[in-house]
C-alpha cells in the first residue's frame, strides 16, 4: 500500500467519522453510530484488500 492510497485512505476515515459522530449528535440514536461503524470498517477493508487485487487482475 502506497502513502499516496494511506492518506487517502485517512483522509475518508476521517471525514466518514465526522459524519458518523455528527449524525449521531443529530439522531441521538447507538444504532446510527453502529451502522456507520460497520460502514467504516467494510470500506477501509474494501480499500485495503480488495481495490488493489481488483488492480493487479485488471492489469494484468
Amino acid at each position: 500500500m502506497s502513502t499516496k492510497q494511506m492518506l487517502i485512505g485517512m483522509f475518508v476515515m476521517a471525514i466518514v467519522t465526522f459524519v458518523a459522530v455528527y449524525l449521531t449528535a443529530i439522531f441521538e440514536n447507538v444504532w446510527i453510530w453502529g451502522v456507520w461503524f460497520m460502514l467504516m470498517v467494510l470500506l477501509v477493508a474494501w480499500t485495503a484488500f480488495i481495490k488493489p487485487k481488483w488492480k493487479k487482475s485488471s492489469q494484468s
